[in-house]
């Protein structure tokens, strides 16, 4: 991960992140209540899961800055409580507070020292990262949830090289894992997967496939009864 990958990063994370807030001002009180694309999560919820994952990053970078080990969540149940806590605000409280959450870590970004960005930090599942890689996991937090929100932004809206970007992201996290796709999508040039059978598709279609927004058997009799690893 150099410093070439992360100027891309960013400017996908500044188009993200504008995309999240557009996406999130035109829903009113009572969207909030209704479905997104993760099960058993509304839309408040997932704005709040936004808004406390930009409080999360940011002690990533409190972390590079300082040196003292200051992990993303205290606990699991933290996490899990605070994202609860923050989804039943009202509507304009929870929006200020996605706001506030997001101009924090942007503040924190603009901070970082020069070498900082290189210092070692963990993720919340004890992965060994380096502070560079906080503004990839921002960027895709704020596009795919944007996603999430199902209140008009697809895959489709991302630029290109954005999505060969997180396809590339979701097939890394799975080999980690020691798990791969059950077949091999094939968007023009790229591919992922390398067992039969072979699909050809889209790069809207193919992350939103590898990440789980849209079911693979929705391909075609060819992958029906197969299901992809979960993603995030």
């Amino acid at each position: 991960m150099d410093r070439a990958a992360q100027a891309s990063w960013e400017t996908w994370w500044v188009e993200g992140e504008a995309c999240f807030a557009a996406v999130v001002a035109t829903l009113e009180a009572d969207a909030l209540t209704g479905p997104s694309l993760l099960p058993g999560w509304d839309r408040a919820t997932v704005i709040a899961h936004v808004a406390t994952n930009a409080d999360a990053l940011s002690n990533l970078l409190r972390w590079a800055a300082t040196g003292v080990p200051t992990p993303m969540y205290p606990s699991p149940e933290a996490r899990r409580r605070a994202i609860a806590e923050t989804a039943s605000l009202p509507r304009d409280q929870l929006v200020a507070r996605a706001e506030s959450a997001r101009g924090e870590l942007a503040a924190r970004m603009h901070d970082l020292a020069p070498e900082a960005w290189d210092r070692p930090v963990e993720t919340r599942d004890g992965r060994a990262i380096v502070a560079r890689e906080v503004v990839w996991m921002r960027c895709r937090e704020v596009w795919v949830h944007a996603v999430d929100l199902a209140a008009g932004v697809g895959f489709e809206s991302m630029p290109p090289a954005l999505l060969v970007a997180l396809a590339d992201d979701i097939v890394a996290m799975w080999a980690r894992r020691s798990v791969m796709a059950p077949c091999r999508l094939v968007a023009g040039e790229h591919a992922w997967g390398v067992e039969p059978p072979v699909v050809e598709v889209d790069l809207a279609t193919a992350v939103a496939v590898l990440s789980g927004r849209t079911p693979l058997e929705t391909l075609g009799p060819a992958v029906a009864g197969l299901g992809m690893p979960a993603w995030i």
